[in-house]
């Protein structure tokens, strides 16, 4: 249950407008974008990174977003006016920081133990648990992940689960169709029962390729990382309620979006790593 002393500061941080009005392209559509989401899912993004924010400015122990919440972060920082001075400054009263993992195993264990105990701190202080198609549970979460940024008018995606799923759903419909052939080239039987039968099994082939995409479509994208912070409050005090990296190694991406992992939570948040 959200403490009473604290009342203020989520109804300040719930009023707060990510999306700017009258604009085409706002935060929410860009999130959505970016990630691939759709714009229903970006907006329960988006309120989950209010409840992560609120929760690293109360958390008395380290906490650690989950990636989806995270790439609410990372483009929110990068609207500097609207995250320095109308989020940190004016409503939070405090410095948020996102800084980069260190990498190594060492911190690979510690943001998991901190993730763990996020999703504890969560249900605690909203008393629900977190939703898990944004909040995944932490054993995959710090999963093994590689990360690129990539234009997709120039490429196509394709997920490896899916062309595993396609294919186990259109194994038996291909075979039947290749025993129906060899049937009718051995019997001579009508051209018009072999039409028929071909349809049928084309029918029920994209029928199985559309299950597959549905069935795929529920799995969000799931991109593997986690973020801590450190923050400072107007008045200069270093309040602490995490902080590091997730558990992947830097590499050589950088650390401009959040590789195959992030840090912990410290009073506000830091950052993530590839």
């Amino acid at each position: 249950m959200i403490p009473q002393q604290n009342l203020d500061l989520w109804n300040r941080i719930q009023q707060f407008e990510l999306d700017v009005p009258n604009v085409s392209f706002p935060f929410s559509k860009r999130l959505a974008r970016e990630n691939g989401w759709t714009h229903q899912y970006s907006l329960k993004v988006i309120q989950e990174y209010k409840k992560f924010i609120f929760l690293c400015c109360i958390s008395p122990t380290p906490i650690t977003p989950s990636d989806e919440v995270d790439q609410a972060w990372h483009l929110h920082l990068t609207y500097t006016q609207s995250y320095w001075i109308d989020f940190c400054q004016n409503t939070l009263q405090k410095h948020i920081h996102h800084n980069p993992t260190e990498g190594g195993n060492q911190e690979a264990h510690k943001f998991d133990d901190y993730y763990s105990k996020s999703l504890k701190f969560y249900q605690e202080i909203f008393d629900t648990l977190p939703p898990q198609n944004i909040w995944r549970p932490h054993q995959e979460r710090f999963g093994k992940q590689q990360f690129q940024r990539l234009d997709t008018s120039n490429y196509w995606f394709i997920r490896k689960n899916l062309i595993l799923k396609v294919t186990q759903s259109l194994a038996i419909p291909l075979l039947v169709c290749c025993c129906l052939l060899l049937f009718v080239r051995a019997s001579g039987t009508s051209v018009f029962w072999v039409i028929s039968g071909i349809l049928g099994l084309l029918i029920a082939m994209v029928m199985a390729f559309q299950k597959s995409i549905d069935t795929n479509h529920d799995d969000k994208d799931k991109a593997d990382s986690g973020c801590g912070a450190t923050f400072i409050s107007d008045g200069g005090d270093l309040g602490h309620s995490g902080d590091g990296g997730h558990g992947g190694d830097c590499g050589g991406h950088g650390c401009s979006g959040c590789g195959s992992g992030c840090s912990g939570c410290s009073g506000g948040c830091s950052g993530c790593g590839s």
